[in-house]
């Protein structure tokens, strides 16, 4: 996978913070495995930082979350080899190798041996933990890989950093995908499955403990019931008041019965000696003749109960660690004395034969947490002080202590005496536990890299069948220059196992086939299109004269109708004069006439006369002004104009006319400037056409007339209620001598050139004169001109 860095944009800096914590937060979490503590996975946010930004991002994150190890398990040791998990995932990128795969190669390789040779020099762990912690090391490298590189998928997927893109090839997503589905799957159903199995081998290690910590208790208080039972035996005989030779015959006997005394003496109500057993025990001491100070002595004298001390080292009598066991005796029912028994406690070693000492290890400790007993391999003396000891104190169902051959794990249970105020602690040793655990848990790394072994065969396999020939295809194509062989280019593999890619190849070498076609017909055709221009050359040499003399031919013409042209503007503006004098003439004393009070018999007559000769003049106008636009000579002359004040005189000369009809004329204006630059003879020429036609086609109803500016464009439209034109023939009523239709110019009469002229003029003006309209309801002319504020240049 190649990772490619956008430098001109900044990196997310939340996300880096948020893996971060995340990285510290998942390493105080509890995973267990086989203990509470087993499995961090903090890492897995470390590799994905590395994927996405790199080392320098990744390192300081992984050390961090490793830190935390410490807190967990109380020591260094997992820094390293999470450190150099990071390292190995870098060089994966920088290498561009599957990261799942290098991965799992580290913690198969590399990663364990760190481990081993850390936990094996610097901590003192027997052989059994130390295997087994390599194991849980390498099933935690292998959920911390899997884990980062999900984390990485995912965060890739939402495209949670923008600034980093990644390619990946085809083969190595194959690899990734199907590498990370079986490890992922194996891994968890590995996992649940050991988390049983730890459950029912350490079941089985905590009932054995217990039952020899029960069967040690009562070998214990057994121990202790028979030999006061003795006693009170050696009591009753007493109470018959023998003879001192009697009396020390049946100590005898009792001793040669019961051999764990390692002494046995009667004393009478004062405290004093009478015999002992040996008998030479009395030889041996030198001061010990009264024992009423013994504790032995005075509690029976008080309580005349039977008496069982503490633990103690003999005096007098050997310093052996003794407890002494002691019961009152009577004669004629008052105290007479007590037979007391020094019970040698070195035959509590003895209480473990048969049961596993080799792996059960027993403290026995006094009501003061004092030693009485203890197996040699905890290193305890005699009544050491053992208070604050974790045996004695911790809730844990197990414990790591030091032994000779290093530090192993230990099952504790506990039993007090039913006999004694004593506890007996039972240290049940977890090798066995450990030693099985760690052959289900080696078969299970082992089961793990064969199926990744396997998987990455079966992958490599599959990714070969679907990627090789799709890149010989591509290496074809890119090393293939000679377009005359492409027959090289047919693909002549197989692909046994993917209908879709033997599809492919298919496609591929029908297309080959038809391309070579193609490109034999394009030979051919450009054999028959290079003769085809020779001819064309010929044709256009001949054209090329031919076009010369239709040039000049149209030179002449051009000239002629410029001339004609001339001719017709000289011909028009002549007749416009020719025409307009006389018409003068006649117009003026038409007026004359129908001034002169004698002529009001031909009134009717003259204003008919009248009429038609304005009538005349308006299209003698037309034509002159047609003539003019299609020429260009038309000028204008942009002078300042106040709008409204220009436009109120044409609406109310138009109301005049038609107050006495039903036909209603209204002005509406939005906000104008003061003045605005426009040729007022060409705007009212326009304006009055548009009203005219308005008020032609109208018979009743509304024109309205609204006014409107965005600097620099006026807008003027004139709506009415007329007879409509319909959608068809909008276009044409702007062409010369067009009108609606034909019934239009029978009823209404007019030449057809006063719209064209008005939309010349629009344009000529800088804007435009459009038309919208439905028939039988009306028509809106918008009329657009460039009038820009009085004082700005046009």
């Amino acid at each position: 996978m190649q990772r490619t860095v956008d430098s001109s944009k900044k990196s997310n800096y939340w996300l880096i913070a948020g893996l971060s914590l995340l990285a510290v937060a998942v390493n105080f979490l509890r995973i267990p495995l086989f203990d509470d503590n087993q499995i961090l996975l903090g890492n897995a946010f470390a590799i994905a930082l590395t994927i996405i930004y790199g080392i320098r991002v990744g390192l300081p994150v992984a050390l961090l979350a490793s830190l935390v190890s410490f807190y967990q398990w109380e020591h260094f040791y997992g820094i390293t080899p999470f450190v150099l998990e990071v390292l190995a995932i870098a060089l994966a990128m920088h290498r561009q190798r599957s990261i799942l795969l290098i991965g799992v190669i580290y913690w198969l390789t590399i990663g364990w041996l760190v481990v081993a040779l850390l936990y094996g020099s610097l901590g003192d762990y027997s052989e059994v933990v130390l295997r087994g912690i390599i194991l849980k090391y390498i099933l935690n490298g292998f959920f911390t890989v899997l884990l980062g590189f999900a984390i990485f998928h995912g965060l890739r997927a939402i495209n949670a950093e923008p600034r980093v893109r990644y390619r990946t090839e085809l083969a190595e997503m194959l690899v990734n995908t199907g590498l990370f589905t079986v490890l992922f799957v194996a891994s968890l159903v590995i996992y649940f499955w050991l988390r049983a199995v730890n459950v029912e081998l350490y079941l089985q290690t905590e009932k054995q403990t217990q039952f020899v910590t029960q069967l040690i208790a009562d070998r214990t208080n057994t121990h202790f019931e028979q030999n006061h039972l003795a006693l009170a035996a050696a009591a009753q005989q007493l109470s018959e008041q023998p003879t001192l030779l009697e009396l020390q015959r049946s100590i005898s006997a009792i001793h040669d019965k019961y051999p764990e005394f390692i002494t046995l003496l009667v004393t009478d109500e004062r405290g004093d000696i009478l015999v002992t057993s040996p008998i030479d025990a009395l030889a041996s001491a030198t001061d010990v003749i009264n024992v009423a100070d013994r504790d032995y002595f005075y509690q029976v004298q008080q309580t005349l109960l039977p008496f069982s001390s503490n633990a103690f080292r003999g005096r007098g009598f050997g310093n052996d660690p003794i407890v002494a066991l002691s019961v009152p005796y009577f004669n004629n029912g008052n105290f007479a004395g007590v037979v007391e028994g020094s019970l040698n406690l070195t035959m509590l070693a003895q209480l473990g034969n048969g049961i596993g000492a080799d792996q059960h290890y027993y403290l026995i400790t006094d009501s003061n947490n004092r030693v009485v007993f203890a197996s040699p391999q905890f290193g305890f003396d005699f009544l050491d002080e053992l208070s604050g000891s974790a045996l004695l104190t911790t809730d844990q169902s197990s414990l790591m202590m030091n032994s000779a051959e290093g530090v192993h794990g230990f099952i504790i249970e506990r039993q007090l005496m039913s006999q004694k105020e004593w506890l007996i602690t039972v240290a049940g040793s977890m090798d066995s536990y450990e030693e099985s655990l760690g052959e289900y848990l080696l078969g299970s790394i082992v089961l793990l890299a064969g199926l990744a072994m396997l998987s990455i065969m079966a992958i490599f396999r599959l990714t070969n069948s679907l990627t090789r020939p799709i890149a010989e295809l591509v290496e074809k194509l890119h090393n293939h220059h000679d377009l005359g062989n492409l027959s090289r280019l047919t693909h002549t593999g197989t692909t046994r196992y993917v209908h879709e890619l033997s599809e492919l190849q298919q496609s591929f070498s029908n297309f080959t086939n038809r391309l070579r076609d193609t490109l034999t017909d394009l030979r051919q055709s450009n054999s028959m299109n290079s003769e085809l221009n020779k001819r064309l050359q010929q044709a256009n040499d001949l054209l090329e004269e031919r076009v010369q003399e239709r040039t000049e031919q149209l030179e002449i013409a051009l000239h002629s109708a410029s001339a004609a042209s001339n001719v017709k503007s000289q011909f028009l503006a002549n007749m416009s004069h020719e025409v307009r004098t006389p018409l003068h003439g006649v117009l003026g004393l038409t007026e004359i006439l129908l001034a002169d009070p004698s002529a009001e018999q031909f009134h009717d007559k003259l204003e008919l006369i009248e009429q038609s000769g304005r009538h005349l003049l308006s299209i003698v106008d037309d034509i002159l002004d047609f003539a003019k636009t299609e020429a260009g000579k038309l000028p204008l002359q942009p002078v300042p104009t106040a709008v409204l004040a220009f436009v109120e005189p044409l609406i109310t000369s138009y109301q005049k006319r038609t107050a006495e009809s039903s036909l209603t004329i209204h002005l509406i204006s939005a906000e104008l400037p003061e003045q605005v630059l426009v040729d007022q003879t060409r705007l009212r020429q326009i304006i009055d056409n548009l009203l005219s036609n308005a008020v032609k086609f109208t018979a009743q109803g509304l024109i309205e007339v609204k006014l409107d500016y965005r600097a620099p464009i006026l807008s003027i439209s004139v709506t009415d209620s007329g007879i409509g034109i319909s959608s068809e023939r909008i276009d044409a009523i702007f062409e010369p001598f067009e009108q609606a239709d034909l019934s239009t110019t029978k009823t209404f009469g007019g030449t057809g050139l006063g719209l064209t002229i008005s939309r010349q003029l629009a344009r000529l003006m800088g804007g435009d004169l459009l038309c919208s309209s439905r028939p039988g309801e009306g028509s809106t002319f918008t009329l657009t001109v460039d009038a820009p504020p009085a004082g700005e240049s046009t």
